[in-house]
């Protein structure tokens, strides 16, 4: 039996996963270092989500390194890989795993 440890509730805008290094003027004056050693397990989403959601990096410098994504459901099915999660796999990013129990 999984046991989910995050269950996500239907939303109207965002994504579901959402890891960026990236510059927004508005609210930052420069962009962010890096995001290393990320850890999604034993998530369950039930719903409609239109925004693919997106890993990615800002340069060679400030890039995402280390994620995994772990028994992760998507209405009941499970995710097998990026595309299958609709998840966007952007510039910069190193060691994506998708893996299941």
């Amino acid at each position: 039996m999984l046991h989910t440890g995050i269950r996500v509730e239907q939303f109207e805008l965002g994504r579901l996963i959402d890891i960026r290094v990236f510059q927004n003027p508005k609210y930052n004056p420069s962009p962010g270092n890096r995001v290393e050693n990320i850890r999604f397990e034993n998530i369950e989403f039930n719903g409609v989500c239109d925004n693919p959601s997106v890993i990615e990096g800002f340069d060679g410098e400030r890039i995402v390194e280390g994620a995994t994504i772990e028994n992760f459901r998507i209405n009941g099915t499970l995710v097998t890989d990026a595309q299958s999660g609709n998840i966007q796999i952007g510039k910069y990013v190193n060691n994506v795993v998708v893996k299941n129990n």
